[in-house]
């Protein structure tokens, strides 16, 4: 019949176009071909950035050149630390101390001192429990002078000013609270000199001072 004369014709035709349908079976589909993936990427580490705290200070000084004699006083400051920088700024007294004048001791001039420190420091940690720092800067203050044994004694004031630089040390035995030990070389720009008439010069400051301060701090993350 014409039906089964097509289909033979379109089965011809099939075979010579897909020889693997002789026999009427359909050619194996291809294997898919596997692609290696690439290994995930390692994570990049991302580096903190720079790191500001706060710092609260509380120190005993010990100062000489700069009274006369070797005088304790006391400090009282804070500052800010950003990275390896770190600025402070404190407030410091140094009591009254007498001097006296050599060739009569009756006469003299009891000194005191009291000055605001603002200083920048660069800071090391070697070590999560320690620190290492060094810096300088600038002191501004008054000295006061009360004369003794003279007939009109007066009380008065002097300007002061000072570069100071310091080295120093820090144990922190927790996170917050750090023990600091500094040594200090200060050089007054302006020294305040006491004189009394009749008498002379009953008083000056060194030209370079020094200091040794021990002191508590708090650290404010």
């Amino acid at each position: 019949s014409c039906a089964l004369l097509i289909d033979a014709v379109a089965l011809v035709i099939a075979v010579a176009l897909v020889p693997e349908l002789e026999g009427g079976a359909l050619p194996d589909a291809p294997e898919p071909e596997e692609v290696p993936l690439a290994p995930p990427a390692a994570p990049v580490p991302i580096s903190p950035g720079p790191r500001v705290s706060g710092v609260l200070r509380l120190a005993a000084q010990a100062t000489v050149g700069a009274l006369p004699g070797v005088v304790v006083g006391g400090e009282v400051g804070g500052g800010v630390r950003y990275d390896a920088l770190r600025v402070d700024l404190s407030v410091r007294a140094l009591p009254l101390v007498g001097a006296r004048f050599a060739v009569d001791p009756a006469l003299g001039v009891d000194v005191a001192l009291a000055v605001a420190l603002l200083r920048a420091l660069v800071v090391a940690s070697p070590d999560v429990h320690a620190e290492l720092f060094a810096g300088g800067g600038v002191e501004l203050g008054a000295a006061f002078g009360r004369g003794v044994g003279i007939s009109v004694p007066r009380d008065a004031a002097a300007p002061w000013v000072a570069l100071e630089g310091a080295v120093g040390v820090a144990w922190l035995p927790i996170a917050e609270v750090a023990l600091v030990l500094e040594v200090e070389a200060i050089v007054p720009v302006v020294r305040p000199v006491f004189v009394a008439a009749g008498v002379g010069v009953l008083y000056r400051p060194d030209p370079v001072c020094g200091g040794l301060r021990l002191g508590i701090e708090a650290r404010i993350p």
